[in-house]
Formats: C-alpha cells, sequence, structure tokens
C-alpha cells in the first residue's frame, strides 16, 4: 500500500472527546475541508473582502426538476408600468395558473382569481389568504412585482419611510406572517423582483429604497426553511417597447428555470450574479491614504460602543480633532469630576464622560455637541458648529450600537413600531447625514453596516433590510458624488457593555473583540477605496454556503430526524433527567434533531452541537407538537430543556394547555399501534352513539 493516498480522519473534540462514532458517509457538498473553513481565522488581515458582481450563464442550464411535467400555481403581487401583466401573460400560455393581487384601498375579490388588498394594512394579507385557501388554490410561487413602480420615489431626509416600504419590505414582512399563521410556509418559493436595486455597472442610477428587500429575502428562508426565496434585480425601461419584451422574456425564464442562485441582476442581454473576493491587505500601498494626522472627524454616537472604538482608533493613529455627537446632553466639564465621584461606575454618564477623558489622554482634542441624528436641522446646525469652531471637517463616521443590539426580533415578533424604529435610527439618520453632508469634500465617510446584509441571521429581517439599505447609500454616493462613501459590513462585535445580545455560540465565535476591531480599522484605513468592505472573521464564502445556500446542514436534520443517536457527551455539568411530561416531550425534540440518546434538562443546546439553524427545527417542532409558537429570542437565551419549557409555559394562552398537551403526546408514545387503532375505533364509535 505505499503509493495509497492517505487522508487524515477528523475525530470529534470536546465536548464529544473520548467517544466512539461510526464514520458516515459525508452529506453532499460537506467535506472536512469545509469544515475548517467555517472557523474564526486567527489572522485579521484575512477578514476583508470585496464585493463585485460577474457575469453568468443564462437560466435556460436548469429545469424545475420538481415539477418539470406539472403547472404550478402562482400568487403575483402586480405592478402598475404593464410589466407584470406580460409576465402573466406568458406564465398563463405554459399552461399555469395565476391569481393576480393589486393595492387597492381594501380587501375585494374582483374575480375568480383577481384580488385588492390595502397594503397598508397588515390583516387585509390574512383576508387574501383565508379566501385562496377556501378556493384550495394554495400557491407553489409568490412573484412579488410592487417594487416595480412607474415613478421613482424620493429618498430624502423628510421621505415617509414607511410609505416608501409599504409596497417593498413591509409588505413582504406582512405576506410572510399570515403565510406563517396560516401554516402556509412549506414547499413554496418567493421571487421578489427589484428595480435598480444594485450597483450591478458604474451606469446604474440606484434606487436605495428597493434595498431592503435583499434582508427579507435572506432572513426568511432561515426562518422558515421550508421557503426558498430569490432576488432579481431589472432596469426597467421607459417608453422602449422592445427592451420592455427582452426584460419580461428574461424575467419570465429566470423565475421558472429552477436556478440556484439567489441573487440575479439583468442589465441589457447580460445576466450577474454576486461574488465576494478576498481583499489583499497590502493592495492599498501600505500606507493611511483616508486619515490626515491632526484632523478634524465627526464621529456620530461617538460616546457609544462601538462609535468609541473609532474614536479611539482615530486618537491613537492620528490625534485628530474629535467631534462626538450623541442625542444626550452630558453636565459640563467642570461637574464631571464631581458627577463621577457620586454616581456608579456603570452610570451611562459616567461611561461617556470616562470615555472622553481616555481619548484626550491618548493626544485627541475631543468636543462633545448634542443633536437628533435623525433631525436635518440639528445636524445642519451641528456640522456648521464644526467649521466655525475648527475651520474644516476632514472625515465622517456613522455609527448606532443601539440600532443593532436592539434588533433581534423573529419575523412574526417583527411589527411596524419596531421597524420604524430600527429603521429611523440607521436609514433616516444616514439619509440625514447624506443631506447635511451635500457639497461638502471631505476625505471619507465610512457607515457602519452588518455582515447581515450578506449572511442574513435569525431575528434580524428588519435590521438585516437596514444593512442593505446602508450599502446602496454608499454605493448611490460613489456613483455620483467625489467623496469616498464606504459602507463598512461588519461580523458581529463582542465589546463590554453589550449586555443585549443573544446567547448563541455560532454567531459569537464570529465576533470581533476590541482590540480585533482596531487592528481591523489599520488594514480598513489602508484599503483601496471601494464603496463597500466586508468584514468576515471566517471564510465568507463557506459561510454563505452555510446560511444562504445551507450546504452542510444534513438532509436527516433538515428534516429534523437524526438519522443515529449517540451517547450523551461528557459535559461539565452532571445529567439530570426530565422531571415532568413537558420536560420529556422537549427532550425527545432534542433528540431528533441533535442525535444524541440521553439529554439532561440543563444541558445547553449549543454545547450538545446544535447551531443557529437548527433552533428553527426546534422552533418549527415545538409549535407543532405544542400549538405554540414560543418567540425565538427566548430560545436563544434559555437554551435548556428546562428554559424551554419555561418559556413554552409563559406563552400558553391557557393556562395548563401545554401541560396537557404534553401529557398527552406521553401517553400516545408509551402506547402500541394495537392499542392506538383501538382507541381511534372507540372514539369513532362513541362518536356516532346518540
Amino acid at each position: 500500500y505505499g503509493d495509497e493516498d492517505r487522508q487524515r480522519v477528523a475525530l470529534p473534540t470536546y465536548p464529544f472527546e473520548r467517544q466512539r462514532y461510526w464514520i458516515d458517509p459525508p452529506a453532499a457538498g460537506t467535506t472536512r475541508a469545509a469544515a475548517a473553513r467555517l472557523r474564526k481565522r486567527p489572522e485579521v488581515a484575512d477578514w476583508l473582502y470585496l464585493p463585485s458582481w460577474k457575469r453568468a450563464l443564462s437560466p435556460g442550464a436548469w429545469s424545475r426538476a420538481a415539477h418539470a411535467d406539472e403547472p404550478l400555481r402562482w400568487l403575483v403581487l402586480l405592478d402598475d408600468t404593464g410589466l407584470g401583466q406580460q409576465v402573466i401573460e406568458q406564465l398563463r400560455l405554459a399552461g399555469h395558473e395565476v391569481i393576480t393581487v393589486c393595492a387597492g384601498q381594501r380587501f375585494t375579490r374582483r374575480g375568480e382569481l383577481d384580488y385588492l388588498i390595502n397594503p397598508h394594512v397588515p390583516q387585509e394579507y390574512d383576508l387574501l389568504l383565508e379566501a385562496i385557501e377556501e378556493d384550495e388554490r394554495v400557491p407553489d410561487t409568490i412573484l412579488h412585482l410592487w417594487n416595480i413602480t412607474a415613478h421613482d420615489q424620493p429618498t430624502s431626509p423628510g421621505a415617509d419611510l414607511e410609505q416608501l416600504q409599504t409596497l417593498s419590505f413591509l409588505s413582504v414582512l406582512s405576506l410572510t406572517q399570515a403565510l406563517a399563521r396560516h401554516d402556509l410556509l412549506d414547499d413554496l418559493e418567493l421571487v421578489a423582483v427589484t428595480n435598480r436595486a444594485y450597483a450591478v455597472t458604474e451606469e446604474d442610477d440606484l434606487r436605495v429604497d428597493q434595498a431592503s428587500l435583499l434582508g427579507a429575502c435572506k432572513v426568511i428562508p432561515q426562518e422558515y426553511p421550508g421557503v426558498s426565496c430569490r432576488a432579481i434585480d431589472i432596469v426597467l425601461p421607459h417608453d422602449d417597447a422592445p427592451r420592455l419584451s427582452q426584460v419580461v422574456d428574461q424575467l419570465v425564464a429566470e423565475i421558472t428555470s429552477g436556478s440556484p442562485d439567489r441573487v440575479v441582476a439583468y442589465r441589457g442581454r447580460h445576466r450577474w450574479i454576486p461574488t465576494f473576493e478576498p481583499l489583499d491587505p497590502d493592495a492599498g500601498g501600505g500606507v493611511v491614504p483616508w486619515l490626515r494626522p491632526g484632523g478634524t472627524y465627526l464621529v456620530v454616537n461617538g460616546l457609544e460602543q462601538p462609535g468609541h472604538v473609532f474614536a479611539e482608533y482615530l486618537a491613537r493613529t492620528a490625534q485628530a480633532t474629535l467631534v462626538l455627537i450623541d442625542e444626550a446632553a452630558l453636565p459640563m466639564r467642570a461637574r464631571w469630576d464631581e458627577w463621577l465621584a457620586t454616581h456608579h461606575a456603570d452610570d451611562p454618564i459616567s461611561r461617556k464622560i470616562r470615555g472622553v477623558q481616555e481619548l484626550e489622554r491618548l493626544g485627541a482634542t475631543v468636543a462633545v455637541l448634542q443633536a437628533d441624528t435623525t433631525d436635518l436641522a440639528q445636524m445642519q446646525a451641528a456640522i456648521q458648529s464644526i467649521d466655525d469652531r475648527f475651520g474644516a471637517l476632514h472625515g465622517v463616521i456613522q455609527t448606532d450600537g443601539r440600532a443593532a443590539s436592539q434588533a433581534f426580533r423573529a419575523i412574526l415578533e417583527t411589527d411596524r413600531e419596531q421597524w420604524q424604529w430600527l429603521f429611523r435610527r440607521k436609514v433616516q439618520a444616514t439619509l440625514v447625514l447624506e443631506a447635511a453632508l451635500e457639497g461638502r469634500v471631505l476625505d471619507v465617510c465610512l457607515l457602519q453596516s452588518s455582515l447581515s446584509s450578506i449572511l442574513g441571521g435569525l431575528g434580524l429581517i428588519a435590521h438585516t433590510a437596514a444593512s442593505a439599505t446602508l450599502d446602496a447609500i454608499a454605493h448611490r454616493q460613489s456613483l455620483g458624488s467625489s467623496v469616498p462613501w464606504i459602507s463598512i459590513n461588519w461580523d458581529s462585535w463582542s465589546l463590554e457593555h453589550d449586555r443585549e445580545q443573544p446567547r448563541e455560540t455560532s454567531l459569537t465565535e464570529f465576533s470581533i473583540t476590541r482590540s480585533e476591531a482596531l487592528a481591523a480599522l489599520d488594514y480598513i484605513f489602508r484599503a483601496p477605496r471601494a464603496p463597500q468592505l466586508i468584514v468576515s472573521t471566517g471564510d465568507l464564502r463557506a459561510r454563505i454556503e452555510r446560511w444562504i445556500g445551507r450546504a452542510p446542514i444534513e438532509q436527516s436534520q433538515a428534516q429534523g430526524v437524526a438519522r443515529v443517536l449517540h451517547p450523551r457527551p461528557g459535559l461539565l455539568g452532571a445529567y439530570v433527567a426530565p422531571r415532568t411530561d413537558l420536560e420529556h416531550g422537549i427532550a425527545a425534540i432534542w433528540q431528533a434533531i441533535l442525535g444524541i440518546e440521553r439529554i439532561g434538562v440543563h444541558d445547553n443546546f449549543f454545547e450538545l452541537g446544535g447551531h443557529s439553524l437548527l433552533i428553527t427545527q426546534l422552533a418549527s417542532r415545538l409549535r407543532e407538537t405544542f400549538l405554540i409558537d414560543p418567540p425565538l429570542r427566548a430560545l436563544f437565551e434559555a437554551p435548556t430543556i428546562a428554559g424551554f419549557a419555561d418559556v413554552l409555559t409563559e406563552h400558553e394562552s391557557v393556562p395548563g394547555q401545554v401541560a396537557a398537551i404534553a401529557r398527552l403526546h406521553r401517553q400516545i408514545d408509551a402506547m402500541s399501534t394495537d392499542q392506538i387503532q383501538a382507541a381511534l375505533a372507540d372514539r369513532k364509535q362513541a362518536g356516532r352513539q346518540p
């Protein structure tokens, strides 16, 4: 065997050490190399990526295998430009059944397959689905065309964000929530079509209000694995019938192809897909071209994390003059010592005062201004005061830590109030900054976006949508301004005082520490100028395959059933057996999903090998078994069987309902097949008696 090609076999590590397992054949697309790529990289220099687009083959190479020989039922949210009408005609000619939905004043059924709903009223999506279910016409595919409008919508600071998003992100959110309430999110495809949402070429005139739909398309399949989502971006031609006909043909070919590409853009005759390339840390020449020593820099929300990290970097690197804007006023400087002496160290104002003092010790000149970052007049006045006091402004860094810390909420729990709060802090504030800086010559303007706009994330549908919008704003500025606007898609941060983040090991293992963030900024400020930079602490392509393509999830896990049950690993905590019917029921679900034969009530889901995508399976099984939809965040914060039992009990609509269901399930599990059939026969016979 001297010429044999040998390979190392990766053995299970803690908490599975000293346990023996059979080596199963790897699932499709799962390799040891892929597993290694899904770890945090030790070198910060390997974290940076540049997004771009590449030409791709037409979708004719694929076919919808599952429905190749049968027509599909389509639900089309119809636009008012005529594009959708031509798409519908082609679908019907191909034998498909098409139900159309137009935006109107109130829910109205205009024909057998034609409806009106008011998109401002979320309840009307439920009325629509009730009518469709009653007709037994549940769709296979939903085609969302409401983004395609005849006239551009302004995205100025004074624009009504809710109005802009009613036919875009909010319509997809409300529709998904209604589908979930009606249990119609299995074996469903959602295709969202946008008009100029992406900067594919330098000629693109971006519609930044449409970028939010990308957030929905990333997160919906992660929370509801039975749904597949695709985003298709086009350029709607005006008064050009031949060009419109070409776009219609491209769109019909794309939506009927079964292509695996989740994001696609069409420009002219060409089809494009996104790609992400590692960035050479030395590509910028090894200097710091964006920063000037002693320059004046505005850090929005610079008294909070992560804004203070950026301020610290500027202080250390450039001994800069820092102007930190905060919504709350600090006491007069003469009273700072008194304040610190009479208030607790964790007092928010005390932390901010100490933060300013730390920056000054590093050599920076620091000024603090109070302003509402979503108010154009206040931001203009603040920037004018910088001119009056320091002479010139050289750069701006926009941050908002509170928006990220309070963004976690499952799709069913995301209401318009929470969405408005988040978009106001992230999107509205950026539009205000854009207007306040109009006409100014700056060295750089940095926007702090999130890696969620690339990877999505459970409970982050609104945050992902807002982050994608920030990316689009930076691209729009780069196309029409001489000032470099750069959106940074950061991986999750793990800083002190970050106590609002849910416990979630599959994300926190990739999180960035304060020292790592400072090191990353060193590379970012040396990088070539591009409208978008990505900071991913793990291999980005591997993470996209896992979170967007979900490649490494074994088919048996995706169905919520493990093939083999292994012994309980050697955890630090002692095994405590389930004590109640409810804990037994939850333990059985954990066993089926994790493949562990004995799980204690205090064992941690993530320490047993669970991750975010598997917890969606848990939530789905809990919903099916106990007829209750627990908040996703609560499951993350209490990742034990005992914790799950408390969460279910706290959220039951009728006291004792969950325990009764658990008791019934356990009784059924103890019965033989003959006993179950006899019980059903007795029940049926009893129902016939007068």
